[in-house]
């Protein structure tokens, strides 16, 4: 035990030290506050971005009186993020000239204009600005459009307030997901769901790159070992299994550890007063955060992570040269990006029958099975029976890998073939 608490100290320090892991977890850092922070920065630095005190965009005055009736409504009720100026000439060719004078000297960082009723129907309503509408600027200008459009049909129509305020009235929907038992399903609001679907996001990428980053590591460690013949002192002191469980186990706590960082980091990020108030517009809290999910997460990424790192170290011990290794861990590579575009799929249909199989299936249950708790119902048995799975062929694995590893470590030259590894391991006693 000792022993194998010194190769996981070893394996984890010695990487922490490296200038290269460190320059990575700072590179990714810094992406990560960016992205946070990116509709922040984009906000900030817009020409067209929407303040907080508001827009003001010019509005073509017309015969049918549209555009008076618009500015007397800008400014009030939904539509109070924007102001409206009032643009009247002779004509529709001053107008404009006027409009575009206005927008050259940023009077107005926009202007519209009505197009001819057609059948007694609204108008059509054109916006013109020097640079693209979008984003937060884009909600403003088309929710305050679509508000007054609302507003002069119901006067038109000569509805009363209150048929008005019914008209308004959001429609009170409630989808509920009815199980095998035929009994509805635990609900979750709106937000749970969204958080629900950043989680499923996250163990979805997360898993992917940190199983392919740190198990390309322990191999490239294992064969580097070997091509240098460390490994023929290291056998001498410390028995092969311990090595591989000791190297395996120290890339996983160096793994959870960098995750602490970037977990950090975006806690940091996301505590900025401006990214605190987007989160609030969105409905979401902390509170929203189903625990039970994160706690799933944290299995899942537990469980996939330490059965592909075993099989890495397993294929790295075969490998004598570190330019063979890519070669050698291909088949790895390509079951992992099978699992991931296996989970990216299925977001949108996570009780599709494809799906449903893929969550019994170890190499592909960490994903495919927190996809569905996390976006669907299964049933108690059916997460329970995925686990046993995933622990038995981590276990199946881990025994074989080992076997494999004692073997591997001893056999140099060229990269053996599975027959030739077959009967090493019968012929080896020990």
């Amino acid at each position: 035990m000792n022993k194998l608490a010194t190769v996981i100290r070893f394996t984890f320090w010695n990487r922490v030290r490296a200038k290269s892991f460190l320059v990575t977890s700072l590179i990714i850092v810094l992406l990560l506050s960016v992205a946070i922070n990116l509709p922040h920065l984009i906000s900030a630095f817009s020409g067209n971005s929407g303040s907080k005190e508001g827009m003001t965009i010019g509005i073509l005055e017309d015969r049918a009186g549209y555009g008076r009736a618009l500015a007397d409504h800008l400014g009030t009720g939904e539509s109070q993020s924007l102001r409206g100026e009032l643009l009247s000439a002779s004509s529709e060719e001053e107008s404009e000239t006027a409009a575009k004078k206005k927008l050259a000297d940023g009077t107005i960082e926009g202007y519209v204009s009505f197009g001819a009723p057609a059948n007694g129907a609204f108008p059509a309503v054109t916006y013109k600005s020097e640079s693209k509408l979008e984003g937060r600027s884009l909600y403003e200008v088309q929710a305050s459009l679509e508000a007054f459009q609302r507003d002069w049909v119901v006067r038109e129509l000569g509805l009363t307030p209150k048929q008005a305020e019914q008209l308004k009235a959001p429609l009170s929907f409630h989808p509920v997901t009815v199980g095998d038992s035929g009994e509805a399903a635990p609900g979750k609001t709106e937000t749970q769901e969204k958080v629900s679907y950043f989680l499923v996001y996250v163990l979805i990428i997360l898993l992917f790159m940190m199983m392919t980053m740190y198990g390309n590591l322990i191999a490239t460690e294992i064969t580097a070992e070997k091509s240098s013949r460390v490994m023929e002192v290291l056998i001498s002191s410390i028995s092969p299994l311990t090595q591989m469980f000791g190297k395996v186990i120290g890339m996983l706590l160096l793994g959870l550890a960098q995750l602490l960082v970037f977990v950090a980091a975006a806690a940091v990020n996301l505590s900025v007063p401006a990214n605190q108030e987007m989160i609030a517009s969105l409905g979401i809290s902390w509170s929203d955060l189903p625990l039970v999910l994160v706690l799933y997460l944290f299995v899942f990424y537990l469980t996939g992570f330490f059965l592909y790192a075993t099989i890495y170290a397993a294929v790295g011990s075969l490998v004598s040269r570190t330019e063979d290794l890519g070669q050698a861990t291909m088949p790895l590579t390509f079951l992992g990006l099978a699992s991931f575009y296996i989970a990216i799929f299925g977001i949108n249909n996570p009780d599709a029958m494809f799906i449903r199989i893929m969550s019994y299936v170890p190499f592909f249950s960490p994903n495919a099975m927190f996809l569905r708790i996390g976006l669907s119902h299964p049933a108690w048995w059916e997460i329970a029976l995925s686990l046993v799975l995933l622990l038995a062929s981590i276990l199946f694995f881990g025994w074989m890998s080992a076997k494999i590893y004692r073997v591997g470590v001893l056999m140099y030259g060229k990269r053996p073939s599975w027959k030739e590894v077959n009967k090493a391991l019968k012929a080896y006693n020990g």
